[in-house]
């Protein structure tokens, strides 16, 4: 993600960032915007809480996010998605949501799925698994330390 194409006027309740796991799955009350995603173009779009002809569904709408163990798993095929979460324009209400995330348990050997659209992907793509062999745990812990420095003094590719 290129941080000079960002826009920080903007107030933002959560910053840019992708999910460490495999899916999350966010749970919002319907008047609470809020949710961007940054295009492939490097703008930011407003996520909607319902899509599109759904607006009158009664049962609460679901929002599934490709992270960034998918994109590993994938070799590149699904992306994660980088999002932040900002007050909309004239907005300071509270805004309530629930996220689960998904992620394996730590002792589970991460590499990327035995398919031929996978194998297809180029190797070298960001987030492509490639040959590398690294657990669960392994993997959490070398996005930490990309992320923040967390743990850089062990080594995260095997436990």
């Amino acid at each position: 993600m290129d941080e000079s194409k960002l826009d920080t006027s903007v107030d933002i309740r959560a910053g840019a960032h992708s999910d460490y796991g495999s899916l999350t799955l966010l749970f919002q009350r319907p008047g609470q915007p809020g949710l961007e995603i940054l295009t492939p173009n490097s703008t930011w779009a407003p996520v909607p809480i319902y899509p599109p002809g759904t607006e009158k569904d009664t049962t609460p709408p679901i929002l599934v996010n490709i992270g960034d163990l998918m994109e590993f798993w994938t070799n590149g095929l699904l992306k994660s998605t980088v999002h932040r979460v900002v007050f909309p324009d004239g907005e300071s209400e509270d805004r309530y949501s629930i996220a689960y995330f998904c992620h394996p348990l730590d002792r589970i050997d991460i590499e990327p799925v035995p398919s031929e659209l996978v194998r297809q992907r180029n190797k070298q793509e960001k987030g492509g698994g490639g040959s590398v062999k690294i657990t669960a745990e392994g993997y959490l812990k070398k996005r930490l330390a990309e992320t923040y420095g967390w743990g850089k003094s062990d080594s995260p590719e095997r436990d």
